[in-house]
């Protein structure tokens, strides 16, 4: 009886300790987890679907990952430090470096969208929204990204949906975003990204598809997540 009393507390110690924020639970149940996807899908997106992905990755462990996938400023902090810690990744999220968690990749995120996670009155995290746009060209896929520290752990997650073929014609509802030539979608101009991303912020009922249901699960996770036990607010 004593070892099964023991076990228990132990089992709800472990999963006290492991479940320190609820980012799982604020996905939208239709969602596709990326991770279950098949090779064509993960290479191509899924028709009518939002898609997401939560990686798991330990700060121990960032000075052993290849540099080119790291995020500059945690990158260059390694190559002179050999390594670097909790205390390290954080000082960095409350200086005024963007991109700490997450690396900038002009042609993929949009700069202005960028914004940082509070957790009380310390910076955890940070979040954006992303859409291909080199040379103008609309890659189809549209994705909001949050990155945190949870304890010793860094958490990606990513929601998006994917355009492909025909699918990207409700593109014609918004004809100052985009406009379509030899076949091919193109944003207007290099600002149109930024302008599609106001356009979600204030529910433009212009937007079709799956558009509106990409702004109303990143709301929710965006308005809902709590890293131990603690309600996040952000700051752009």
């Amino acid at each position: 009886m004593k070892k099964l009393i023991f076990g228990f507390l132990l089992a709800l110690f472990l999963t006290d300790v492991q479940a320190k924020n609820n980012i799982s639970g604020l996905v939208p149940v239709t969602a596709a987890d990326w991770n279950t996807l098949s090779v064509n899908e993960k290479q191509n997106g899924v028709p009518s679907k939002l898609v997401y992905r939560i990686v798991r990755k330990n700060i121990s462990g960032l000075k052993n990952e290849r540099p080119y996938v790291l995020p500059d400023c945690i990158s260059k902090y390694v190559e002179q430090h050999g390594d670097i810690s909790v205390q390290e990744v954080l000082a960095l999220l409350n200086s005024d470096e963007i991109f700490v968690l997450h690396k900038y990749v002009p042609m993929g995120i949009e700069k202005k969208s960028y914004g940082k996670i509070n957790r009380g009155t310390q910076t955890v995290g940070e979040f954006s929204f992303g859409s291909g746009n080199d040379g103008l060209l609309v890659s189809g896929s549209f994705v909001y990204r949050m990155c945190f520290v949870d304890g010793t752990d860094i958490y990606e997650f990513w929601i998006n949906f994917s355009l492909s073929g025909s699918g990207m014609d409700l593109l014609n509802s918004l004809p100052d975003i985009w406009y379509k030539k030899d076949g091919r979608w193109y944003w207007q101009c290099a600002d149109s990204r930024y302008a599609l991303y106001t356009l979600l912020q204030k529910h433009d009922t212009r937007l079709q598809g799956l558009f509106p249901d990409l702004q109303a699960a990143w709301e929710r996770i965006r308005d809902n997540l709590e890293i131990d036990g603690v309600k996040i607010t952000v700051q752009k």
